[in-house]
């Protein structure tokens, strides 16, 4: 397994470099990018940004293994009901990849589909959820031969947006969608609220997991509050290790932890410390 952090760790506004340098501090290796309209690894950004972006991931060791489009967040999904929207959501996911593969990131990051996602953001809409499965599908079998043709996986999320709930209805989508290009991103803190993730893990198997988000969860009081440090919520991390080594998981391990106000270098020093507690050694390359 390889180890690092998602771009929800640090403050928005901390500069790539200080990142790549925190990270190869406490002896990790990877990095998932929030990749946004513009900056150094924006979607518009130009070649020198890129190698920018590269010339960084080189000196500091530290690999961008994937990337996530955080620009118009909620401009357009694969399952919404507006056409006009479905195609935006089409066309940013294709550049995404086109993106991926110039970063040489293994990964993009995104959800299949959304049912609905008011608890987080009122005025969303909500898509009736046998429709939103199909049109999440037929996005997803748009995508696959572009993705293959890149080299470049499509990580699809688990979150609370009222969709794909359960390991074996993910693994169902998956399998139907059938490419080795389009797997999962499982998040093991949002696995909480809806089951088991070491269930999620066995059900879903190597094949089918791209990356892991390692984040804690408390159940009670529940909501976007009960996300914790590493340690100090209710995830069973030895029941976590042990499934992801019973299945070979030999893929990205990414703590995802909401950045301290203050001090934030020492928040990645701590969840480092946890990450490497749970998995029993410090790093493998």
């Amino acid at each position: 397994m390889k180890f690092g952090f998602n771009f929800s760790s640090f403050h928005p506004t901390t500069p790539l470099e200080e990142v790549f340098r925190q990270i190869h501090e406490v002896g990790f290796t990877a990095y998932e990018a929030a990749i946004t309209d513009d900056g150094i690894v924006g979607l518009s950004g130009s070649e020198r940004d890129v190698q920018t972006a590269k010339d960084l991931s080189r000196a500091y060791e530290i690999e961008i293994c994937s990337i996530l489009y955080a620009g118009s967040r909620y401009k357009g999904k694969l399952s919404d009901n507006d056409p006009v929207k479905r195609q935006y959501a089409f066309d940013t996911l294709r550049r995404l990849i086109d993106r991926a593969a110039e970063l040489g990131a293994k990964n993009i990051l995104t959800f299949a589909g959304v049912v609905g996602r008011e608890d987080i953001t009122p005025e969303a809409e909500i898509v009736p959820y046998e429709t939103a499965y199909r049109r999440a599908l037929e996005g997803m079998m748009r995508l696959k031969e572009y993705a293959e043709q890149a080299g470049v996986n499509i990580a699809i999320e688990n979150w609370w947006i009222k969709f794909l709930l359960s390991p074996l209805e993910f693994r169902g989508f998956l399998d139907e969608v059938n490419s080795p290009c389009v797997k999962a991103c499982l998040d093991v803190g949002n696995a909480i609220p809806f089951g088991y993730p070491e269930d999620w893990i066995r059900i879903l198997g190597k094949e089918r997991i791209a990356t892991v988000h390692v984040k804690d969860y408390r159940y009670y009081p529940g909501g976007r509050n009960s996300y914790v440090d590493l340690l100090a919520g209710d995830v069973n991390f030895p029941a976590v290790e042990k499934a992801l080594r019973e299945i070979g998981f030999d893929g990205y391990c990414l703590a995802e932890t909401t950045p301290y106000q203050y001090y934030n270098d020492q928040q990645i020093k701590n969840t480092a410390a946890s990450m490497k507690r749970i998995f029993g050694f410090d790093n493998e390359k």
